[in-house]
């Protein structure tokens, strides 16, 4: 059902005047029902990336028009105000900042706007020293509420858009303009009660240039902690310790520094995460982050290792008390706690949640962990030795990731038969639908086997062509054509069309009707069992075909009479019948193209006729002749035949190729 619209009341001219100037002026106006401006964002999508050492991510800004509640007809207030709602869908949490200049929103002290119209929200990240490499996403809905005449709020309605962001935090990778450095952020903790600082107090540049170096933002001009440089043999060390204004940080405070070094044209940006514990004195410990988060793609990802941060000031002897089960190791060393999940592989596809319990004597704290085992790639290409490229196999593709924009999927193809021995590479693009893509591999690899060109049918017996050796790649790509993952299906083989319906012949015409001069021809793989086969072996008095065991397909032709005492009777094998009409002193041999690119065959009766029709090309005056274009129309009189045998000649009429052998006359249709 579609949203009902909201109205609002605008003025309109009812009565327009002619001016001396012979223009026009509104004398009077009417009040007429008109759509209210809604909830709308522009950009509803911000992607921020991180390059750890490299400095932060610049400001971005969201372009937010608020709905005209104000002026709605059916408004339960005539004030209305608005907040914020961050919520993290993708990792850690707490690293966005959201806010205006002009102090729109309702939050933190600020008693908000009323009734704006448009407002820029300014996007920031922070807590960067706290997010290892990875990918993380947001999305912030704003929130409506209604002031009455009292001053009190209440809760109207969310945002009917959101904007969504997107954070990538990268590794940083050296380069000769960066200044190389032992850590690329700094977690102090200051325990006001202790007056002692710990945490990452040593940083080591390697230069032996003089450094200096920048921080911001500035804090009141004044830093709650100082920085010493110490001259090494080919470094330097800052040291960082607590300042004189360590104490005047409130209680149970974080803030984040950023401090540029540079040395010798070089440079390098630190995050200082700084944060303040209790002034009571109380043995205690904390860890950062509180919740861990990710997804793991089954067949593709290994086990996932996380990392938190322990601020242990007191040197408690901190233990693991409690894990959930999908949690395969959870260790304490070197101050910092790493847990590690099982393989994806033994979990089911869905979501999973628990806690982990930290015990330092009777003190406790847990944090939680959440996992999603995902199936992102579903492949129909298992278990099978090859795969008929028609038939309906796919490769599933799910948008886990939330930067995925599309999705390549790149064909590596050797194929072999028919005197051709050649390799192709293809790629193709697919977009998500419903956030999944769908792709038939075989419908693309059908058009590059290898075909006949010339075929004798009476001598061109055994192998025909190799199965197709195919690799696949599937790769998501975000919106700037950046690769963020690859699945890899290697060693598929296929071989063209449909599964026949007569497998392992490749035939889809069981029923047949023989002359004694008839050539049977049989086409099938090398590798299927085809024990149905033995005991017409056993009487056939011509040459047998070896069906020995190869990634390929043969075909072979038979005698019908050469099949000793059955020249009378019904031959079975399987679903095949091979029926016995009277004889033909020299039937029409027909071989045409299947769509499994082998040779069908039909045996017709030896009547036939030729006509050639003559096309002439004369000059404008008919008196000089240029030239004369021939075509041959062969009619072949079939003969009786099966009503079976009628979607064979259907089949026949419609082949791309055929050879027509009538005595020593070799025909190509």
């Amino acid at each position: 059902m579609a949203k009902k619209i909201r109205l609002k009341k605008i003025a309109v001219c009812d009565n327009w005047q002619l001016t001396s100037q012979n223009g026009y002026e509104c004398g009077g106006y009417k009040q007429e029902d008109a759509p209210l401006v809604e909830w709308d964002v522009n950009p509803p999508t911000i992607v921020f990336e991180y390059i750890k050492g490299k400095g932060m991510p610049s400001q971005q800004t969201s372009r937010l028009t608020f709905p005209e509640l104000d002026l709605w007809n059916d408004a339960p207030y005539k004030k209305f105000v608005y907040k914020t709602r961050v919520t993290y869908n993708l990792g850690a949490s707490n690293w966005l900042n959201v806010s205006t200049k002009e102090k729109i929103f309702r939050e933190g002290g600020n008693s908000g706007k009323i009734n704006p119209r448009q407002a820029d929200v300014l996007l920031d990240v922070t807590g960067l020293a706290g997010l290892s490499a990875g990918r993380y996403s947001a999305s912030i809905i704003y929130e409506a509420y209604g002031i009455d005449d009292r001053g009190g709020e209440h809760y109207i309605e969310p945002s009917s858009v959101s904007v969504t962001v997107k954070l990538e935090v990268k590794q940083g990778q050296a380069s000769p303009s960066d200044l190389v450095t032992d850590k690329t952020d700094l977690v102090l903790t200051y325990n006001k009660a202790t007056k002692t600082l710990s945490g990452d107090t040593r940083l080591e540049v390697r230069t032996t240039e003089p450094i200096t170096f920048n921080i911001t933002p500035d804090w009141e001009s004044f830093y709650p902690f100082s920085l010493d440089i110490l001259k090494e043999t080919d470094k330097s060390v800052i040291q960082i310790s607590k300042s004189a204004y360590s104490d005047t940080t409130p209680v149970d405070s974080t803030y984040e520094f950023h401090a540029e070094i540079k040395a010798g044209g070089k440079k390098k940006t630190i995050i200082i995460l700084f944060k303040t514990i209790s002034g009571e004195v109380v043995k205690d410990f904390d860890f950062s982050p509180r919740i861990f988060e990710d997804t793991l793609i089954k067949g593709v990802d290994s086990a996932k290792t996380f990392t938190a941060d322990i601020v242990n000031p007191n040197n408690l002897e901190i233990s693991v008390s409690l894990k959930p089960s999908f949690i395969e190791t959870a260790v304490i060393e070197g101050g910092k706690l790493k847990i590690t999940t099982v393989k994806p592989e033994s979990l089911a596809v869905g979501a999973y949640s628990g806690e982990i319990l930290l015990s330092a004597g009777t003190i406790e704290k847990s944090f939680s962990v959440r996992l999603k085992i995902a199936e992102s790639l579903k492949s129909d290409f298992r278990g099978e030795a090859y795969y008929f490229a028609l038939d309906k196999n796919k490769i599933k593709m799910s948008q886990n990731n939330p930067f995925s924009s599309y999705v390549k999927m790149k064909l590596e193809m050797f194929f072999k038969g028919y005197q051709q021995e050649y390799q192709e590479v293809q790629e193709y693009e697919y977009l998500y639908f419903k956030n999944e893509v769908e792709i038939f591999p075989g419908e693309e690899i059908q058009d590059f086997f290898a075909r006949c060109r010339e075929l004798y049918p009476l001598n061109d017996v055994g192998y025909q062509y190799s199965f197709a050796l195919v690799n696949i790649t599937i790769t998501e790509h975000n919106a700037d054509d950046e690769q963020l993952s690859e699945y890899q299906i290697k060693n598929v083989f296929f071989v063209p069309g449909r599964r026949p319906r007569c497998f392992p012949l490749f035939t889809n015409h069981p029923m047949r009707r023989t002359y004694p001069e008839s050539v049977i021809r049989i086409s099938a793989d090398a590798i299927s069992e085809k024990a149905e086969f033995v005991p017409l072996m056993n009487i056939y008095q011509g040459g047998k075909p070896a069906f020995e065991k190869k990634n390929e397909v043969r075909s072979h032709n038979f005698i019908r009479k050469l099949f000793t005492g059955k020249e009378n009777e019904i031959i079975t094998a399987g679903e095949i019948k091979y029926i016995p009409f009277p004889e033909v002193e020299n039937p029409i041999h027909i071989f045409f193209e299947t769509e499994n690119l082998v040779f069908e065959w039909f045996s017709a009766h030896d009547k036939y006729r030729m006509i050639s029709e003559f096309e002439h090309y004369f000059d404008a005056e008919n008196k000089l002749k240029y030239g004369s274009k021939r075509k041959k129309s062969l009619t072949i009189n079939t003969g009786w035949i099966l009503r079976e045998e009628i979607a064979l000649i259907d089949d026949l009429l419609g082949s791309n190729l055929c050879f027509i052998m009538i005595g020593n006359l070799r025909l190509k249709a």
